[in-house]
């Protein structure tokens, strides 16, 4: 059976292309050290303390259902913006600097520490210094200055629009796509049928031409497969594939070229 080519690829960004949660750790814990500059705070601790709270804080959120339904999470919604008229959006937006401070003081509170104002600046530092930093897998610039051009690129990835697209322009990674899909912009992430027949429109293939290309399984691969495209699932850490069987799994971007 002669193997359709391939004509379009989509990828998925966090932990595909860049790293999501090490670096939203990374800002945390950096804009923690502040708390230890006035307050004697082990910023490590903090830094857990500040995802606790917030997750708890995001759970009770009324546009949980929303975040779940786009794919935002929690430590996401510490530095978002949350831009667009959606009703949801303009909640999460009033919303954002309340649950930014409350993050802060709970955790500070936790440690010991009482301190309104200090708990203010660190939700306002974290939210600059997490703009601020970007890590790319270090073969990421490499697989996409030799796709880019041959194939048509479309970055698919879940959370909020003006999230990911800053993360895209910040990490320099913008260029190299022809378009991009956002489940924020849809209303609906990964591995939703919808998500993946707007990503087809825009790649403007048919299923059989496309891969997709992500860290997820069940998002990323069972999701596109579902919807006729093969799934390239990106297993850098050697896990178990379970009951999901992606087309092919590679353990970095460059074993892509054995499916070109």
């Amino acid at each position: 059976m002669v193997r359709t080519a391939v004509k379009a690829i989509l990828f998925d960004l966090d932990e595909t292309l860049i790293l999501e949660k090490p670096v939203a750790l990374r800002a945390l814990e950096r804009t923690g050290r502040r708390a230890n500059d006035v307050a004697g705070v082990h910023a490590p601790e903090l830094r857990d303390r500040v995802l606790d709270r917030a997750g708890e804080l995001w759970r009770s959120t009324p546009a949980i259902d929303y975040c779940r339904r786009v794919g935002i999470s929690s430590w996401e919604g510490l530095w978002c913006e949350f831009a667009g008229e959606n009703e949801d959006l303009v909640w999460l937006r009033e919303w954002a600097p309340t649950y930014r401070f409350e993050a802060w003081s709970q955790a500070l509170n936790d440690m010991g520490v009482d301190d309104e104002r200090l708990a203010q600046t660190l939700a306002d530092d974290f939210v600059e210094t997490r703009k601020g930093l970007f890590e790319y897998f270090p073969e990421t610039i490499a697989i996409l200055d030799e796709l880019k051009g041959a194939f048509r690129l479309v970055l698919a990835t879940n959370g909020a629009s003006d999230l990911q697209r800053l993360k895209l322009e910040t990490s320099g990674l913008a260029g190299y796509f022809d378009d991009v899909l956002v489940s924020g912009d849809v209303g609906f992430a990964k591995p939703h049928p919808h998500f993946f027949e707007n990503a087809l429109r825009l790649a403007n293939t048919a299923p059989e031409q496309t891969l997709m290309v992500g860290d997820n399984l069940r998002k990323d691969v069972a999701g596109a497969q579902e919807a006729g495209i093969r799934g390239i699932w990106v297993n850098r850490r050697d896990r178990e594939p379970g009951e999901i069987q992606p087309f092919a799994e590679i353990g970095n971007l460059l074993e892509l070229r054995n499916f070109l």
